[in-house]
């Protein structure tokens, strides 16, 4: 309940540049009336009672009139109804400011894994190298993907148990590697085992260890599989591949993105076939793959300073917070995003369904023609009266 009335109070009080433009100009309008009206009211009695009784009820019409509440409110009124309807379809938006800016979208760029796929992975192929057994391996994975928070260590470790894997008893110095994968120290209470590392190519590369196909198939990569190297006192013991799906509404979703002028772009941590399958799949504008969360961030500044876009970027985990922030609207998936990227993340998809996507851009730009045309026919009821 307490989170559900700070979004309120963050709603209330993000104020759209409209908006602020409105009430400055109203800041001066409404004592210029005001003034005007005192002087209608008072100095005309100098000449008679009736010239002073006539521009008296002068005042009080030009008051009625020149009245700035319709100016005022033709905004947040506005606001109001479009955070109203916003939310019956599910995006929870945290102001009228982010509204303003989704009719204006140019660009959105997407993460891969848990936002144009479920992030429901199966482990699907695991190859022992250098002397070690399958066994191992797997109790090695399940030992420190227990700690892990990625989509991905689920499913290996979903698969290590149903092989009869059990962890080792100690798991010690625990350490997300950015980009790379995740490392830890792990044994038995008598006797360490020690470092073990798990992560992408980016990592298996800086280490040196084998990415040629004697260590992963090309089929794997044909699939667009994410490929996973295991390592333990720095020498490379196994190789793996996990399988996501990419969510059923994807392809529709971009498809009407780009109906309506929104171009698209994946920036993803992933290897490149992979990359280029789902955009294959999905039929995006674009992909940046073999990312680090720095680099998402970069490219998102890119696409800003490109044409003068304005750029969206939707994302459900922690390394997606820097291109979420530094983007013009954030978009977060809601049911499976992590709590860093929903506080980051301007908006909430609180159904994970892409196709609202465009739906919410199309509500951005019918509160901006709804603003404009209440600000005119404010305006305009003053002067023709």
């Amino acid at each position: 309940m307490g989170d559900r009335q700070f979004g309120l109070q963050e709603a209330q009080n993000a104020r759209s540049p409209t908006e602020k433009l409105v009430e400055k100009v109203a800041k001066w309008y409404t004592p210029l009336v005001v003034f005007g009206a005192a002087t209608m009211a008072t100095i005309p009695w100098a000449f008679g009672r009736d010239t002073g009784m006539h521009y008296f009820h002068t005042a009080l019409v030009l008051l009625v009139v020149a009245c700035p509440c319709a100016l005022v409110i033709s905004t947040p009124v506005t606001y109001v109804c479009g955070l109203a309807h916003a939310a019956q379809r599910g995006l929870l938006v945290k102001g009228g400011v982010y509204l303003e800016t989704l009719g204006k979208i140019q660009t959105l760029c997407f993460d891969k894994t848990g936002t144009l796929t479920v992030g429901v992975f199966q482990l699907t192929e695991l190859v022992s190298i250098n002397g070690s057994t399958r066994d191992e391996a797997l109790k090695l994975l399940l030992s420190i993907e227990l700690e892990s928070t990625h989509p991905m260590a689920s499913a290996i470790c979903l698969a290590a148990r149903e092989e009869g894997a059990t962890p080792y008893e100690m798991v010690e110095d625990f350490e997300n590697l950015p980009g790379e994968g995740v490392s830890a120290t792990v044994g038995t209470v008598a006797e360490r085992e020690g470092a073990v590392l798990v992560g992408n190519r980016r990592m298996a590369e800086r280490l040196g260890w084998p990415t040629g196909e004697a260590a992963v198939p090309a089929a794997w990569t044909a699939k667009a599989g994410t490929i996973g190297w295991l390592g333990l006192n720095g020498k490379c013991i196994a190789t793996f591949c996990a399988m996501d799906s990419v969510r059923p509404e994807a392809a529709e979703a971009v498809t009407l993105l780009h109906k309506i002028g929104v171009r698209t772009v994946m920036l993803t941590g992933d290897n490149r076939a992979s990359a280029q399958s789902i955009q294959h799949q999905v039929g995006l504008n674009d992909v940046h793959y073999e990312l680090f969360p720095k680099d998402k961030m970069e490219l998102v500044d890119q696409e800003k300073k490109g044409g003068s876009r304005v750029v969206a970027m939707v994302g459900d985990g922690v390394n997606d917070a820097p291109a979420l922030a530094q983007a013009d609207l954030g978009l977060a998936m809601g049911v499976t995003g992590t709590v860093v990227a929903m506080e980051t993340a301007d908006i909430s998809l609180m159904d994970n369904d892409l196709r609202k996507l465009a739906q919410a851009v199309l509500l951005g730009r019918r509160v901006q023609r709804k603003i404009l045309q209440n600000v005119v026919f404010s305006i305009g009821s003053k002067v023709c009266l």
